[in-house]
């Protein structure tokens, strides 16, 4: 997929394979040694990667072949805005099902090797045991998700670095050659032991995707929780305006029983918070003037309900240090 060349400096790339923070230093190591990157950002917990470059030294098609080299794949590239909700929920569908369907394809020959393995091997040997074994090793080690694994692990070993994949494949693919020099001298056979790492790795694969598309779902499920719209003041009258317009600045109007708009400072009034959906805490808190509204995480912090006396809440820029 080409990129249209843009006169933009900032673009967003999708990166499925990025669930560490070593992944995410792979992916910002390889994105650095790009002539003309000015700045990387990753986020594992959406998988994503905001990159500022010079646009007229690099581009994004460039970016993206860096990350492909370290042995990650790309997913999307942005030069706007991130993926919609419908898109991102599409890409955790569809990177679920191939996981599975590469288990599934997997998992069948390994168990049948497993089954042909015990009684080979304590009660009665199996005639042609090897070749048998060979044959249903070899889809699971050198096609289906093994080659996708050997190609990740060959194209970070290229790069200089070392992921996850390049471990899987020293332990799958040396095994089944060596197990193959039983053909032609009597030895124990280790092709069995390259099926199942192999079978292993991709069900970790697996459970890998389906939990996070769990935990994404459940991320966006919890954003639909706060305001969709805001009472703020306009020239002494209170005018209801979407959140998404709000700007630093804003005086907003919370009365009990609402939800915070968005993170901000209180100006006048005082009432008690329910903050449980984002700390936990289930005793509600007093605010005051001068005092922070604001969550563990973005998203939560809009969920906030008041209990009590209205609130005048200005939006600030609230940062956290460290």
């Amino acid at each position: 997929m080409n990129t249209p060349a843009t006169a933009s400096n900032t673009v967003l790339l999708t990166v499925p394979g990025m669930s560490s923070n070593h992944c995410a230093g792979l992916v910002s190591t390889s994105i650095r040694r790009v002539d003309g990157i000015e700045g990387v950002e990753t986020n594992i917990a959406n998988h994503r990667v905001t990159v500022r470059f010079d646009a007229a030294r690099t581009q994004p098609d460039a970016i993206r072949a860096a990350i492909e080299r370290a042995g990650y794949d790309v997913d999307s590239v942005d030069l706007e805005s991130p993926p919609s909700e419908q898109q991102a929920t599409d890409s955790e569908e569809r990177y679920l099902a191939l996981a599975q369907k590469r288990l599934w394809i997997a998992a069948v020959p390994a168990t049948l090797i497993m089954l042909l393995m015990v009684p080979h091997m304590f009660w009665q040997p199996v005639p042609g045991y090897l070749a048998i074994v060979a044959v249903f090793a070899f889809p699971v080690v050198f096609t289906n998700g093994g080659w996708a694994t050997h190609q990740s692990a060959w194209r970070s070993l290229k790069n200089r670095t070392a992921n996850m994949d390049v471990l899987i494949s020293l332990g799958s693919i040396p095994p089944y050659v060596i197990g193959l020099i039983g053909f032609i001298y009597p030895m124990t056979s280790f092709i069995e032991m390259a099926a199942t790492i192999m079978t292993f790795h991709l069900l970790g694969r697996y459970l890998e995707t389906r939990a996070k598309g769990r935990a994404s779902q459940a991320i966006r499920n919890l954003v639909t929780l706060g305001a969709k719209t805001a009472t703020v003041l306009r020239d002494g009258h209170e005018v209801e305006v979407p959140v998404a317009e709000l700007a630093v600045g804003d005086v907003m109007v919370v009365r009990p029983g609402a939800k915070v708009p968005t993170d901000g400072e209180i100006v006048d009034g005082t009432s008690h918070v329910d903050e449980s959906i984002a700390t936990g805490e289930s005793v509600p808190v007093e605010k005051g003037p001068g005092d922070a509204m604001i969550g563990v995480v973005a998203m939560t912090a809009s969920s906030l309900s008041v209990i009590g006396n209205s609130l005048l809440l200005r939006r600030a820029r609230l940062e956290v240090t460290r």
